[in-house]
């Protein structure tokens, strides 16, 4: 989308369940937000690192903007809960302070994702590793193992690791914290 004007806002944990962000309310990165317009979707795009996001759109056009739930687990409402309309108005309007707090339980939530392109024997191959914690609290000493194929040694690694069994491939990785909302590789 391309419009002249502009729809903005913020998604944050919400932990006092104001509907509004206060201090030490952080904002939420990679939550998704939907803009539906008078025939379809749209627009889809994810907030930044700090949860804010920004969308051009058409003038003189109604929206209803809304998110899609980053964890349904975790997740025990939002506000608001039916969204936002917003009227764009003539060109060059800026519409911000579209808003949503996640209420969620106050927990960690961690996941590992593994990538690798297709391996090739008697090659080097690469592989990223990434942790996350999508949940609300930090998690104080993590450990990931990781348990490589027998044809896959480990050469390096951006984030200090311990052997645990080189004949079978098992690496131990340690965290002192791995912060709320975040990413790692």
């Amino acid at each position: 989308p391309c419009g002249n004007n502009i729809i903005s806002g913020l998604v944050y944990y919400d932990k006092d369940k104001s509907c509004s962000q206060d201090a030490g309310e952080q904002g939420m990165d990679k939550v998704i937000i939907q803009v539906n317009g008078p025939a379809d979707t749209y627009a889809i795009i994810n907030t930044n690192d700090t949860g804010y996001y920004e969308i051009r759109v058409d003038s003189n056009t109604s929206y209803q903007v809304n998110i899609i739930p980053p964890n349904l687990i975790l997740l025990k409402g939002y506000c608001p809960d039916q969204g936002y309309t917003v009227n764009s108005g003539p060109d060059g309007i800026i519409t911000s302070d579209i808003d949503f707090g996640l209420d969620m339980e106050s927990c960690a939530l961690l996941s590992v994702d593994i990538s690798m392109a297709r391996l090739r024997r008697c090659f080097r191959n690469n592989a990223v590793i990434t942790y996350r914690n999508e949940g609300s609290m930090d998690q104080a000493n993590a450990e990931l193992f990781v348990d490589f194929p027998e044809y896959v040694e480990l050469l390096s690694a951006s984030e200090s690791y311990t052997v645990v069994d080189a004949a079978e491939g098992i690496y131990k990785f340690s965290f002192d914290t791995i912060p709320a909302f975040s990413e790692g590789k």
